[in-house]
């Protein structure tokens, strides 16, 4: 038992010690400051100040992440039945990349349904947050208004609308990792996805026979479910 005891004592420390480098790392970028959100639609100025916070910020993520653990989550984008459809239909594109993707995250078989309509999928996730209101990521087609050109080349890449004192982030803000798991309550966590694949769509009965034949003329490799089955992911 003490041996478990001290084990589990030096995976705690070695996690903090996770946070608190990155913390620090956040300290030494110049000009980094504290924001309060600011990210209103049309407001490209704020988007474009988003988009360089987020640049940061998933750089040193993806230094102290644990790749493995983030790929073993379950990511969601919930939507509208229009919004969905919409985004299945974007999913079916010659383009290599596309637009980065806010999700809910949630453990393997903890999955719980947060609205009517959602797709599954996989991909690489940039940086995810114990509470969406700390990313404060904002809306998509805002990021393409702010920088078209970058947007049409490579895809929108979302930012981080607001930012916290260096100091603050050696708290569970992101998720490194199992132990920084912490979400503020189901649903109101937040990743942001790129280069991301639709593996199941959610639907109703009433739906189902729809995305169906959706997803059959378009050929996409993708499931699609209805909202019981969702905890089952």
């Amino acid at each position: 038992m003490k041996l478990l005891f001290e084990s589990w004592r030096k995976f705690i420390e070695e996690d903090a010690a996770t946070r608190k480098a990155f913390a620090d790392e956040v300290a030494q970028v110049s000009g980094w400051e504290e924001t309060e959100p600011s990210i209103s639609r049309g407001d490209k100025e704020a988007y474009k100040k988003a988009m360089t916070s987020g640049r940061v910020l998933k750089k040193l993520f993806h230094k102290y992440a644990d790749q493995s653990f983030l790929n073993s989550l379950v990511l969601i984008h919930w939507g509208s039945y229009s919004d969905i459809r919409e985004i299945v239909k974007f999913g079916k594109t010659d383009k290599t990349e596309r637009d980065e993707l806010s999700v809910n995250a949630f453990l393997p078989g903890e999955a719980e349904l947060t609205r009517g309509f959602g797709i599954v999928v996989k991909g690489r996730v940039t940086l995810l947050a114990n509470d969406m209101d700390e990313l404060y990521s904002g809306f998509g087609r805002e990021y393409r208004k702010a920088d078209p050109q970058r947007a049409k080349m490579s895809g929108a890449n979302k930012g981080v609308g607001r930012t916290l004192r260096a100091k603050e982030y050696e708290e569970k803000v992101f998720v490194f990792d199992k132990e920084d798991w912490a979400p503020r309550s189901s649903g109101m966590n937040e990743a942001l996805v790129d280069n991301w694949k639709i593996t199941h769509i959610i639907t109703d009965e009433q739906h189902w026979s729809v995305f169906t034949k959706f997803v059959e003329k378009l050929g996409l490799d993708a499931a699609v479910i209805l909202r019981y089955q969702v905890s089952k992911l």
